[in-house]
C-alpha cells in the first residue's frame, strides 16, 4: 500500500458536501478496512477537498502562516522553507467518511494517542465496525502473516523472561519463553503460559526489548538458579537510546484555528538552515540542528480556538545519550542526561534540536505577527501536559520570551516527551548487521535475534521513523529466515 496525502486542491469548498470516494455502503459490502486511496488522484465531481473542511482550519492557517516565512527565509538564515501536506501510511478514505458523517469522528477530532478508530453502524451482528486511518501492522504485516496459516497471534500477552537451557546432552539449546496472558475480566491475575522455541526474534520495540533482554541476562534460569537465564550479553546491549530528536511546541496564533482539531499529520514544513552540504559545519558552530521539520499536531482535549500545537525534529550531533541501567530491585530502567546546563545552556543530547526549534519559532512568531499591531498579536500560552518519560531535567519546558517585561510568552517547547524512541540493541554494535544478537566477547549468539527500532541508534534523521524501521526489519529478515530455514532443513 501506498502512502497517500490530502487533497490539495478543492474541486468544490462547500464543506456540506457528501464524499463519494469511498462510501458507508462499500465498505459494508467489502466487509474489510477501506482501500487505500489518494483522494487527489481520484477525486469527481462531487468530492470536496478534505483539507478545504472546517475539520482542517489548523492545517490551512499552518500552511498559509508557512508560506508568509518563506517569503522572508533569508532574513533568518534559512535556505529553503518547503510548507507541504504530510504523507504518512493513512487511510484518507477513512477520514472522508468522517467528515461526511458517515462514520463516527475519531482522526477529525485529533484521537492521536488513542487508536483512531472511527466505527461505522451495520445492520448485522457485527454491530460496530472499527476503522482506522493508520495502516498500521495488524493490516499489513500481521495480516500477511496471519493469512499464511503458519503462526498464531497472541494478543494480551506479556513477555516476562526469555531463558536458554540445554537441550539434551549435545551441546544444544531451546529458548523458555515465560508469558503472561492477560484476562481481560481480571487484569490483576495473569495466566503464566510457557512456551519454548529454538530460534526467538525480539521486536518489543526499543523501550522494551533491550530492558527483557538485560533483565533476563542477569535473572536465575527457571531449571538452575545458580545460572542466568541467558549468556552474558554484549556491553552494547542496553546503550545507544535516543528520541529521535522530538518535541513539541505550542503557539498561540493571531487567528483562529479551531474548533477544528484535524489529524493525524496533515501538513508539514521542512527547514534547512546554512548552505547547502554545509550542514555538518552548521551543527559544529552553532550547537544547532541544520534541520528542522515542524508537523501540525492535534490536540483533542485542547477547547482554546487559538492554540496551535506542533510536533518539531530535529537533527542531534549526539542522536543517543540513553542508556538501560540496573536498578535496585533488579530491573533495567532507561537513563537520560541531563539537556540543560548548570549555566542554562541546551547541551548533548536533544540541545540541537532544541536550539533550532526555538529559532524557527522566533521566527514564524516574528513573520506572522509582522504587520500587526501589540494589541492583536496573541501571545503563545504556557504548555499544557506531554510529560513524557525522559527526564530532561526538573522543569520539562522551555518558555522564550522577546521581552522580559512581559509575562506573556512568544511559545513553549516542551523536550521531555518521547514519541519516536530508537536505539538499545544496534546493528553492528549488540547486534551483527542482520540483528543476531551478540554475547559478551562479540560472538553470535545462535536463535537470537532482534528486529525492531531497537537496532536504530537513536534517530532517523528529523522523519517520522516508521519507514526506517520496517525497511531495516526487511533488511534483517532477508538473512534471517534463510539462515532459520537451513536450521531447520539440516535438523531433519
Amino acid at each position: 500500500m501506498k502512502p497517500t496525502t490530502m487533497i490539495d486542491t478543492a474541486i468544490d469548498t462547500d464543506a456540506t458536501l457528501q464524499f463519494n470516494q469511498v462510501t458507508s455502503a462499500q465498505i459494508d459490502q467489502q466487509n474489510i478496512q477501506t482501500e487505500m486511496v489518494s483522494l487527489s488522484e481520484n477525486a469527481n465531481d462531487k468530492s470536496i477537498s478534505i483539507a478545504a473542511s472546517p475539520d482542517y482550519l489548523s492545517t490551512r492557517v499552518f500552511l498559509e502562516q508557512a508560506q508568509k516565512l518563506k517569503a522572508y527565509q533569508q532574513k533568518f538564515g534559512l535556505e529553503s522553507v518547503e510548507p507541504k501536506f504530510s504523507t504518512l501510511a493513512l487511510d484518507w478514505s477513512v477520514v472522508a467518511n468522517e467528515v461526511s458523517g458517515s462514520m463516527m469522528p475519531s482522526a477529525t477530532i485529533g484521537e492521536m494517542w488513542y487508536g483512531m478508530n472511527s466505527y461505522h453502524e451495520v445492520d448485522d451482528c457485527h454491530g460496530k465496525t472499527f476503522y482506522g486511518i493508520k495502516n498500521s501492522l495488524d493490516k499489513n504485516y500481521l495480516a500477511q502473516a496471519k493469512a499464511t496459516n503458519k503462526l498464531d497471534i497472541e494478543c494480551l500477552s506479556e513477555v516476562t523472561s526469555i531463558n536458554r537451557i540445554a537441550k539434551g546432552d549435545n551441546g544444544e539449546f531451546v529458548y523458555r519463553i515465560v508469558v503472561n496472558k492477560i484476562n481481560e475480566a481480571n487484569v490483576d491475575a495473569p495466566q503464566q503460559i510457557i512456551y519454548e522455541a529454538d530460534n526467538v526474534i525480539m521486536s518489543a520495540g526499543s523501550m522494551h526489548t533491550a530492558r527483557l533482554l538485560l533483565e533476563s541476562s542477569h535473572s536465575p534460569s527457571l531449571t538452575d538458579v545458580t545460572k542466568t537465564g541467558l549468556p552474558a550479553l554484549s556491553n552494547y546491549v542496553g546503550k545507544f537510546w535516543g528520541q529521535n530528536g522530538d518535541l513539541f511546541a505550542t503557539q498561540f496564533c493571531n487567528q483562529d484555528v479551531r474548533p477544528a482539531n484535524g489529524g493525524p499529520g496533515s501538513a508539514e514544513c521542512d527547514f534547512l538552515f546554512g548552505q547547502k552540504g554545509q550542514s555538518k559545519a552548521y551543527l559544529d558552530e552553532n550547537h544547532a540542528s541544520p534541520f528542522t521539520k515542524m508537523v501540525v499536531y492535534p490536540v483533542w482535549y485542547e477547547e482554546t480556538v487559538s492554540i496551535q500545537n506542533t510536533l518539531m525534529m530535529g537533527v542531534c550531533r549526539d542522536t543517543a545519550p540513553g542508556q538501560f541501567e540496573k536498578q535496585y530491585d533488579g530491573t533495567f530502567g532507561l537513563s537520560y542526561p541531563q539537556t540543560i546546563e548548570i549555566d542554562g545552556k541546551y547541551e548533548g543530547g536533544m540541545g540541537d534540536s532544541i536550539n533550532t526549534a526555538l529559532k524557527t519559532l522566533d521566527a514564524w512568531k516574528e513573520t506572522n505577527t509582522a504587520n500587526l499591531s501589540d494589541d492583536d498579536q496573541r501571545k503563545l500560552a504556557r504548555f499544557k501536559g506531554y510529560r513524557g518519560p525522559l527526564h530532561c531535567s526538573n522543569n520539562t519546558q522551555r518558555t522564550f520570551v522577546a521581552n522580559p517585561d512581559v509575562e506573556n510568552e512568544h511559545f513553549d517547547v516542551a523536550y521531555g516527551m518521547t514519541p519516536h524512541p530508537l536505539g538499545g540493541c544496534v546493528l553492528g554494535k549488540a547486534c551483527n548487521n542482520y540483528g543476531a544478537l551478540k554475547d559478551v566477547k562479540g560472538a553470535v549468539i545462535p536463535g537470537l535475534y532482534v528486529v525492531d527500532g531497537s537496532l536504530i541508534p537513536g534517530s532517523t534523521g528529523a522523519c517520522t521513523p516508521a519507514w526506517t524501521i520496517a525497511a531495516v526489519a526487511e533488511h534483517c529478515m532477508a538473512e534471517i529466515a534463510p539462515e532459520i530455514k537451513q536450521k531447520i532443513t539440516c535438523s531433519n
